[in-house]
């Protein structure tokens, strides 16, 4: 693909935003999972821009893009929940149990991930807002104390 060419693929690409999400909501079933595999496949995309042949349409590349993004996610889904009864079947617990543990788990660690995103990456505490002192600006993710 020509250098001049990619900001136009990659305004089509943006452009066709929801479209994508549409198309990949209709095929997983959950938004939340769609946008996780949209979000991977324009990062996949950016990187791999540079495959785009001339000519070729963008938004037709990415959707043949998008289309092995839902037969991965599909594979992985298969391994894990194989993996899920594995487990079970070794811990002698039922796979609901399993299940049950694994979300419980997914739910501590975004806590955790919340928790150090809010974190001052200067003085290291929750919700900084050493910025209202100097004109009003906080930190990144932070909220001005009432």
């Amino acid at each position: 693909m020509n250098e001049p060419a990619a900001p136009e693929a990659l305004r089509a690409l943006t452009e066709n935003h929801r479209a994508f999400l549409s198309f990949l909501e209709h095929r997983v079933g959950d938004r939340a999972t769609a946008e996780d595999i949209l979000q991977d496949a324009f990062v996949r995309g950016m990187e791999r821009l540079g495959q785009l042949w001339e000519g070729e349409s963008a938004v037709a590349w990415f959707y043949r893009l998008l289309r092995n993004a839902v037969v991965d996610h599909y594979r992985r889904r298969a391994s894990s929940n194989r993996r899920l009864e594995a487990f079970a079947a070794e811990a002698g617990i039922s796979e609901t149990n399993a299940g049950v543990r694994v979300f419980r788990a997914r739910e501590a660690l975004r806590r955790e991930v919340e928790r150090s995103c809010r974190t001052c990456a200067t003085h290291g505490c929750l919700d900084c807002t050493c910025g209202e002192a100097a004109g009003g600006a906080t930190s990144k993710g932070s909220e001005p104390a009432p």
